[in-house]
């Protein structure tokens, strides 16, 4: 495979009744196709993301464009769409879940200026970690001067520890709070 358009030139000689008849030639022009391997990429959920479709190995010809359908999804993955003719590949996938899921689309390049012709698909699978959330808790919302401090407890949920909490007291400067070894709580004593 290549990426530039080659030609083949045919001198043809038409025979009948055993009597040879003008040559004349024929030229076929074999216009180059993409080839692309898989690719992956692994995003937050809710975020944007765009795939690179450039490795050295593969063969990607100037203005090709992308085809691909819904994808095939894992678990409770949304914001999976279609795309015809694109430049790019690129989405936005939610996940609901408290693990990793994926969404798989099977794609289709096509050649741009070199002849329209279209590739083999590839896939493209897209691993989306789910999104993290904090729960807070607290021991009173009341404290009396001189007494026994109340005590704030942050978690984190769907992610892998440590942690880290941003929080602000009263208004002022941010304060980061993070999780050590493999716990998902810390405790703030107010």
């Amino acid at each position: 495979p290549t990426n530039t358009s080659h030609t083949a030139t045919y001198l043809v000689t038409p025979r009948a009744n055993a009597c040879d008849g003008t040559p004349f030639t024929v030229i076929v022009t074999v216009n180059p196709k993409p080839v692309i391997a898989n690719k992956s990429l692994t995003v937050c959920s809710g975020t944007n993301f765009t795939v690179e479709l450039t490795d050295p190995t593969d063969i990607i010809l100037a203005n090709t464009s992308y085809t691909w359908g819904i994808p095939t999804v894992t678990g409770s993955l949304t914001g999976g769409v279609s795309g015809t003719n694109q430049a790019s590949f690129s989405g936005n996938l939610t996940n609901t879940t408290n693990s990793n899921q994926t969404a798989t689309y099977s794609v289709t390049p096509t050649s741009g200026s070199t002849g329209n012709c279209p590739g083999n698909p590839f896939t493209i699978t897209i691993t989306v970690k789910p999104a993290l959330k904090a729960t807070i808790s607290t021991s009173s919302t009341d404290a009396c001067l001189n007494s026994i401090s109340p005590t704030v407890t942050l978690t984190g949920m769907n992610g892998t520890p440590p942690y880290t909490f941003t929080y602000k007291l009263n208004g002022g400067a941010d304060i980061n709070l993070q999780t050590s070894g493999v716990a998902n709580t810390p405790t703030i004593n107010v």
